[in-house]
């Protein structure tokens, strides 16, 4: 398709080489468009993917039965059933962490299965296999220490969260824990 131009007419001017481009380009996406935005599930309330959907997090606390006592707990502990926060520290931007009833973490052993961390304010014993924790490499960041934890309960699993304000962080999964 050409355009012939004849000196003297009045009318329209040929188009340039880059408006022909573009009205090329905008036809094209009016086309394409519409198509890739239906394969992609646009417009439907099906989603497009095909795989499983993720599980969303859950929005109650777990409480599980308490697990069988192992003889070297002190029968005046009790079983921890349900997530619980034992202080709280809370980063923040170029400033000094926000921290909330803080504990020092006084020893940290494991002996015969039974992980003994033993504060300020409580003692939590863990049933865990004593492979799974050193006490070289534990106690220099955590012991003397004030630290926050988090004892978690999940349906299948426990969880042990240890952190302090100079930012170490220790997570053990016991088989079970106990607090006194």
């Amino acid at each position: 398709m050409g355009y012939i131009r004849q000196a003297g007419l009045s009318g329209r001017e040929p188009p340039s080489t880059l408006e022909r481009m573009l009205r090329l380009l905008f036809v094209a996406s009016t086309l394409v468009l519409p198509a890739v935005l239906l394969s992609c599930g646009a417009g439907s309330s099906e989603p497009a993917a095909t795989g499983p959907k993720p599980s969303p997090s859950p929005t109650v606390h777990v409480i599980v039965s308490p697990p069988a006592r192992p003889t070297n707990v002190p029968a005046a502990a009790i079983p921890v059933v349900e997530t619980s926060d034992r202080g709280s520290i809370t980063p923040q931007v170029s400033s000094t962490p926000v921290t909330s009833d803080l504990r020092e973490l006084t020893q940290a052993t494991c002996s015969d299965g039974l992980l003994t961390l033993l504060t300020s304010q409580e003692t939590i014993y863990a049933q865990l296999s004593c492979d799974l924790f050193s006490a070289d490499q534990f106690n220099p960041l955590f012991v003397g220490k004030p630290v926050a934890i988090k004892l978690i309960v999940e349906k299948d699993r426990f969880h042990i969260f240890i952190d302090t304000i100079d930012g170490a962080h220790g997570e053990f999964t016991p088989d079970s824990i106990w607090v006194q």
